[in-house]
């Protein structure tokens, strides 16, 4: 359908180059001329805001791409200062390792639950709900 219509679009800006490169003056040839060259502007319009409009959505998923990987970058950087912090106040949490950084996302979620029940069944379920309410552990 693109290549139609940019086909289409060529044909008629040569047809509207040859309209103005030859003048007509026939009465009964000006208004069909004088409406090509208005639908033809129309359309060139058109095409000049769905271009701008893919423009814009391209843009605006290159920003949340952006805005994703920072999220992700944050997560990791979160969760391996949680682990080390961890492992500082809970003796039993200094052998456990965090995820590697340079994996896929799927692969680190998967680690990253592997490590947080580990982390439950070495500590045990009171002090890490401890902490997540308010920070009291038990």
């Amino acid at each position: 359908m693109r290549a139609k219509m940019g086909s289409t679009m060529m044909s008629a800006g040569r047809v509207e180059e040859f309209n103005r490169a030859h003048p007509v003056t026939d009465a009964g040839t000006v208004p069909v001329i004088e409406d090509f060259d208005l639908v033809h502007g129309r359309a060139k319009d058109a095409i000049g805001q769905q271009i701008q409009s893919a423009q814009r959505s391209l843009d605006a998923n290159r920003a949340r791409g952006k805005v994703r990987d920072q999220l992700w970058r944050g997560l990791l950087r979160l969760f391996a200062d949680f682990l080390a912090v961890g492992a500082e106040e809970v003796a039993e949490l200094r052998g456990i390792k965090a995820p590697r950084k340079n994996i896929s996302e799927v692969r680190f979620v998967a680690q990253a639950k592997a490590v947080i029940e580990t982390m439950v069944s070495t500590v045990g379920p009171s002090r890490t709900t401890g902490a997540r309410n308010g920070g009291a552990t038990g």
